[in-house]
């Protein structure tokens, strides 16, 4: 799968996924990964000034020691001055880090990093910007095999090897499992939160244990070639008709009304 010229070509061609980044605003915090030789990310409290792309992670949390690295009342200074070190993310944040490094971008935004997870006001000012979130992301990095961030984006899918030999000579065939597009092979579209996260990106691309699916408002592709109208459940093109009111419509405010309900648990 060519990504960089399937994001290039959506950026410059497809007005209907572009229409939520058009004012250009950043969430309130971003992670810094854009240095890759440091071995610490920060935080960056953004201001009117900071200007650039990011990327956005959805993600299982999973257990909760999973996630031992979060940020909180405790933690902000920390995170904002010093950082966190990289080898201390877990498996998910850490490939999202080199996969936004990959792509030449500066910042990535990941909910456990960017809400201050201990701070009731933090978190419901916050939670009412995520739907904005999505929606201005160049790019939603969806770990979608992974039940927890220890279970990473990338995958070594099995492959197989048979070695025969002919009166020609020796020769070897390699070949794959054929892939079933189940939604149980899927663990993050079983969240409702990651429904929302879905339905709110322009593009996003999802990370299977097998393969990367790529999903943009209006059309899917997959690696394996076939049709993916039901690889991942419901055709959500149809919800972004080609009208700008029918994309200026998904402002989040009925998306989040139950975010109180599930505060902690994704």
């Amino acid at each position: 799968m060519k990504l960089e010229s399937k994001r290039s070509s959506c950026c410059s061609s497809h007005d209907t996924c572009n229409l939520a980044r058009s004012n250009g605003s950043l969430p309130t915090r971003l992670l810094d990964v854009g240095n890759p030789r440091a071995s610490f990310v920060k935080v960056q409290v953004t201001t009117p000034a900071t200007t650039g792309e990011y990327l956005a992670l959805s993600h299982c949390w999973g257990d909760p020691s999973d996630m031992a690295t979060v940020l909180t009342n405790e933690t902000f200074n920390e995170y904002i001055t010093t950082g966190l070190a990289f080898e201390l993310l877990p498996k998910t944040f850490q490939d999202a880090v080199l996969f936004t490094r990959s792509l030449g971008k500066r910042y990535l935004w990941i909910d456990s990093l960017c809400i201050i997870q201990n701070n009731a006001d933090d978190w419901d000012r916050e939670a009412a910007t995520v739907c904005s979130v999505y929606q201005g992301a160049l790019l939603t990095i969806a770990a979608a095999s992974s039940s927890s961030g220890r279970g990473g984006l990338l995958y070594e899918p099995p492959t197989h090897r048979i070695t025969r030999t002919t009166p020609n000579g020796p020769y070897t065939l390699f070949g794959r499992e054929s892939i079933r597009h189940k939604e149980k092979e899927y663990p993050l579209l079983t969240r409702g939160w990651a429904s929302q996260e879905r339905l709110l990106s322009p593009r996003t691309l999802y990370f299977g244990s097998k393969e990367l699916l790529w999903e943009r408002r209006g059309s899917r592709t997959c690696q394996c070639g076939e049709s993916v109208s039901s690889h991942i459940g419901g055709d959500v093109s149809k919800v972004y008709q080609t009208t700008t009111a029918g994309a200026a419509s998904l402002d989040g405010g009925r998306l989040i009304s139950g975010l109180r309900l599930i505060r902690g648990r994704k």
